[in-house]
């Protein structure tokens, strides 16, 4: 497994951690069992970043988190963020005023069995709360040794500018995959000349480029995928049919989707690294493994060409 420093920082990590939205059961119902054993697998394959929230399970992430590195110490590095939720529609909810921000940390670092939080993130946009209150705090949790890094959750460049007025932020965190590029145009360029490092979050895009889907797949209940258009009616479909064809282009290249869809992130010299969420063992162990393909150019433009303009667009 390569690892990176993250840019001005001198925090390393593994180039793929393993995100813990699954744990709190958002893409189906998962067992505390396999959860662990997941996160084993991923320690064994040699990642050594690990993503959460309090709002993944209302906390069961953490925890579980908490549980299977109690050991590792200062082997692994940990991101949580600001206290959030999900609502019924699957859109995360932020609440990230200063009080707010100052109570949540102490939350985490219990869960986490931790006595500082390696990167804490700003997880999204809270419209009652100014940018700057929120990031002046997080610049207080730091300086009380609560924190060592400050991450946001943002793809959108005006908020980080604004962030930046008021503190460091030491990486960026965003959805970034074949199917959705939005921060190509902006964010990308703005990070790269701040020395910012991203890291993609949803590189599967929430498993529609894992392979495992086709056009007559079903969600449970408290899945949050019901209720995110890109997995309802005829863009379901269109994503599919689109997904098919980038799973011929791997076949002839004699690798797997997930090789594909992984490769052709790490190979933008502007994107860190990836966070790649798991529900079980065989799915950490793929992405390990895809985290060393490189991909040819002829592939990259194969995947270009088939994937419009009105596809990679699509954040949600």
């Amino acid at each position: 497994m390569r690892t990176l420093t993250l840019g001005k920082t001198d925090l390393t990590i593994s180039r793929i951690g393993l995100g813990g939205l699954p744990f709190g059961g958002h893409f189906g119902r998962v067992s505390r069992f396999e959860m662990l054993h997941t996160i084993q697998a991923a320690l064994e394959g040699g990642i050594t970043f690990f993503d959460t929230s309090p709002a993944y399970g209302a906390g069961v992430a953490e925890e579980l988190l908490g549980e299977a590195l109690k050991f590792e110490g200062s082997k692994v590095a940990i991101a949580s963020k600001i206290g959030s939720g999900i609502d019924s529609s699957g859109q995360f909810w932020c609440l990230n005023n200063r009080p707010n921000v100052l109570r949540q940390v102490d939350g985490s670092l219990k869960r986490l069995r931790r006595e500082m939080i390696d990167l804490y993130l700003i997880p999204g946009e809270d419209p009652a709360t100014p940018i700057g209150e929120t990031v002046e705090a997080m610049e207080e949790l730091r300086h009380r040794g609560k924190v060592r890094f400050i991450g946001y959750c943002t793809n959108r460049i005006e908020r980080l500018r604004e962030a930046l007025k008021h503190g460091r932020i030491d990486l960026v965190l965003t959805p970034y995959n074949i199917f959705n590029r939005t921060i190509e145009t902006e964010l990308i360029p703005f990070c790269r000349a701040t020395q910012i490092p991203i890291v993609a979050c949803e590189p599967y895009c929430r498993g529609l480029l894992a392979g495992t889907l086709h056009k007559h797949s079903s969600f449970d209940v408290d899945d949050l995928r019901i209720e995110d258009r890109r997995f309802r009616g005829a863009r379901y479909r269109n994503n599919i049919e689109n997904v098919n064809r980038l799973r011929t282009i791997a076949e002839q290249e004699g690798i797997s989707l997930i090789q594909l869809s992984l490769g052709w992130i790490l190979q933008n010299p502007k994107i860190a690294g990836a966070v790649c969420s798991a529900k079980n063992r065989l799915h950490i162990r793929q992405s390990i493994i895809a985290s060393d393909i490189e991909l040819t150019p002829d592939t990259i433009i194969a995947v270009d060409q088939v994937v419009g303009e009105d596809v990679r667009q699509q954040a949600t």
